[in-house]
């Protein structure tokens, strides 16, 4: 994200970037925020569902949610799925995964 973020940056800065450009640069930068922001809201409720850890990772039209969990149910697979429809868009091939917490 942070890729595109800079270039995003430099094409708004840019003296050789057309207004187009400039314009179509800054929508994709407001996009690419609204989309770290849904993805730290969405981090935030999984961690208010019991998790101890969660990172999301939003991609095109693929999200990988991972947990931080010693194991995990369908149901709970299921809800986190559907929490992430609800905050990245129901577009989205989404993905759960857990890893063992070290104790």
């Amino acid at each position: 994200m942070s890729k595109l973020e800079k270039k995003y940056q430099g094409i708004i800065t840019s003296e050789k970037s057309s207004t187009e450009e400039v314009s179509k640069a800054y929508d994709s930068l407001e996009a690419l925020k609204t989309l770290a922001n849904n993805e730290k809201m969405l981090e935030d409720v999984i961690k208010s569902k019991g998790f101890a850890d969660a990172v999301v990772q939003a991609s095109g039209h693929e999200v990988q949610v991972f947990i931080s969990s010693d194991k995990l149910s369908n149901k709970q697979a299921n809800t986190i799925m559907k929490l992430a429809n609800e905050y990245l868009g129901s577009d989205k091939m989404v993905s759960v995964d857990y890893a063992l917490t070290e104790k």
